[in-house]
Order: C-alpha cells, then structure tokens, then sequence
C-alpha cells in the first residue's frame, strides 16, 4: 500500500488541488488536450489561476511563468530535475506560486521579476552563480527552500529605496556552502526589511558577511548559524537594526551580529553564539536603541575580549546575560545610556557550563553553576531549546534554563 500511495503522490502532485488543471510528463500526451511533455508547453496554454502538475521527470528546459495566478506543482525535488544550460533556471514573471522542484544547470536557479508576488515551497537550488535572483518583488516567501554551493550568493533581494514592499519571509529551509568566489555575502543580500525562521546557515562565505547582509530589519527566529569551516566576516550584517529570538550562532573569531540601526532598533533575546576563537565581541551595534536580554556570548578560546562593542548614540538595556570569557560590554563610545542588571561576567571555569567544548558547544549551566536561578523575571516564558523558564525558583542567567 505504501508503495502504491508514493507512486500516486508523484504523478499525482496535483492531487486534491481544486480548479483547472494542466499536466505534464515526459510522455508525449497523445490525445489528451491537457497532457504536455514539456512545463512550458503547458504553461503557454495556460489560463490565469492554472494549476500545472509537473510528474516525475527531468525536463531539460528553462521554462518561464508570466500568466497571473499560476500554480506550478512538481512531484517534489526527489523526483523532478529542471536542468538547463540557459542564463536561469525557471523566470517568474508574474504572480505565482511554485513548489516541488529540483533546479540545476542555469547560472541563476530562479529569476523573480520586479512586481510579482511569488511564493516558493519545496525546491532544491544547487550550483551556478546565483540561487534565486528577486529584483523589486512586491512579496517574496520562501518555505522549505534548500540552496547551495553557488559560487557567489545564494539569495539575492534588490529593490531602490522609494519601492514599496510586503517583504521577505523565509521559514525553514538551509543555506549551505555558497560563496566560492568573491562577493558581498555568501548566503543571502536583501535590499528590503528580511524574516527569516528555522532557517539553517553553514559554511557560507563573503567578504562583507558570511550568512546575511540586510540593507534593512533582519529578524532571525530560531535560527541556527552553524559551526563555519573558516571566516574572516561576521555571520550577520545589519544596516537597520536587528531581532534575534532563538537563534544559536557559532563562530570562529568574527562578530556574529554587526548591528546599525538607522529608523529600527535592537531587540536580541533566547540567544547563543559559541566563538570557538575568542578575542572579539560577538554583537556590536552602532546607534541602536533597544534590549539584550537572556542571552549567553561565550568566548571557548584566546585573550579575554569584550562580548559586545557599543557605540554612537542609543539607549540599551542589557538582563539576564551570560558574558562568559569575555570582559563585558564595552561602551565607552556610546553617547547615550546603558542599563545592566544581573549579568554574568567571567571564565569559562567560573560559568561552568555544561560542555563549553569548540567542535560542538553546550552552553548550558551545569547544577552548580552561578548562572542558576541568578535573574530575574522579564517575561522571557522559554528559554533558547523552547523549555519553560523558570525551571527552579528564579529565570537562569543566559539563554539557557538549568534542566
């Protein structure tokens, strides 16, 4: 039966979607009108709000979608390879919704012009210079969305500054080993306000950041920046502040967030970053106004150094943190004020986490660490792993909760 069910899904992609269809198979369709051998085939008879049902295959062409309102459905990445030797993988020229693809060949996988609201699930981006190219979207979602090993960057959103934008979500997915040649950022630059969330990011490479360079808000949720082979970046760049909620960062003597805030401001909070290096802040921010609460920065190796680095003008709160090998906060360039209650500042041997080791941190406090029970409470009901805080008779110090 399992059998039988699998062979459905992938030549049924389609299966209890409502509205007209088109399919598409390598087979030529003979006498069924609604039959193609080709995506493109289908599309060009495509009316608006078309669903167009992509079976098991490899097709090897660069189709382009510029009918309003299409669905293009593929059998899942497992099963459909798009390969091409074309400029671009697969065109959006207008509103559209497009999942279950494999892309390979094109110097950019995907191409979202200027205008269009696109939305793409389940599709696997691998090689070539540029993973999805969007140029002035009006919205832009991304779910489940593998990309890597593409030589210069993985995501790429421009738009100029008096364009109006929804804005760009991403939830789930991983970027992964892009950067191989010289370019800005390795994972993903965005010219308009990013939401990111349980996102992976590993090995990614650029001279300005590694992960992500934001020319506006970035929000990271339960984001993890993996343990980079090398560096020499920070992991995020921020131009117009940053939030970060539960998100784990490791890295390898570079900032993990760099931080300007412009018209938006800080808020970091459920947050790790394990610098298996040691010598530099983890967090630097720049005219920011906002909060670091519940966070743990530590430092596995080197000279003591400060954990964050302030300056400009700003108002920040910081609560609840564990600096762990670190000298503190460093603001003697912050022209503004700078609140602190229950922080941690010492030695790794001090904090005496649960396994502070540089291959695979746990920064956890062990039972008789300080960190136990030495906050106090702000509202934070989770801590970083999502277990309830407090778990003894007051919130822990850092990111995570004693369990």
């Amino acid at each position: 039966m399992l059998l039988v069910w699998l062979s459905a899904c992938i030549n049924a992609p389609c299966a209890g979607v409502d509205g007209p269809k088109l399919h598409v198979s390598p087979q030529e369709g003979g006498a069924d009108l609604r039959r193609f051998s080709t995506i493109q085939a289908a599309l060009d008879h495509a009316e608006p709000g078309t669903t167009i049902c992509v079976e098991e295959g490899h097709y090897l062409e660069s189709p382009g979608l510029f009918t309003q309102g299409i669905q293009l459905l593929g059998a899942g990445p497992d099963h459909v390879l798009i390969e091409t030797d074309e400029e671009t993988g697969v065109q959006i020229g207008a509103d559209a919704f497009v999942s279950g693809l494999r892309i390979r060949g094109a110097s950019t996988g995907v191409y979202v012009a200027p205008g269009v609201q696109a939305e793409l699930h389940d599709l696997d981006l691998a090689g070539g210079r540029v993973g999805i190219l969007a140029s002035e979207p009006e919205r832009l979602a991304l779910v489940d969305v593998d990309i890597s090993e593409t030589s210069r960057v993985a995501l790429v959103i421009t738009a100029t500054g008096g364009s109006a934008h929804q804005g760009v979500t991403i939830d789930r997915g991983a970027l992964l080993d892009n950067g191989s040649e010289r370019s800005e950022v390795g994972g993903i630059y965005s010219d308009i306000a990013i939401e990111i969330e349980g996102t992976r990011f590993s090995n990614n490479r650029g001279e300005l950041a590694a992960d992500v360079l934001g020319r506006r808000h970035v929000t990271l949720v339960d984001v993890a920046l993996e343990q980079p082979t090398s560096s020499t970046s920070p992991r995020v760049v921020a131009d117009d502040g940053l939030t970060a909620l539960d998100t784990v960062a490791m890295t390898q003597g570079t900032p993990a967030f760099d931080v300007r805030c412009l018209a938006s401001g800080l808020d970091v909070s459920n947050t790790a970053v394990a610098d298996s290096v040691g010598g530099t802040a983890a967090l630097m921010a720049q005219d920011c106004t906002g909060r670091v609460v519940h966070s743990t920065f530590a430092a596995l190796d080197g000279a003591p150094a400060a954990s964050v680095v302030l300056s400009g003008s700003g108002d920040i709160e910081f609560s609840n943190d564990a600096l762990v090998g670190s000298t503190g906060v460093e603001a003697s360039s912050l022209d503004g004020n700078l609140r602190e209650a229950n922080l941690f500042i010492g030695s790794l041997s001090e904090a005496r986490l649960l396994a502070p080791l540089p291959a695979a941190p746990d920064l956890r406090p062990q039972a008789d660490s300080p960190l136990v029970d030495g906050g106090e409470e702000l509202g934070v009901e989770q801590d970083v792993d999502g277990r309830p805080r407090p778990s003894g008779d007051a919130p822990d110090i850092g990111a995570y909760e004693l369990y």
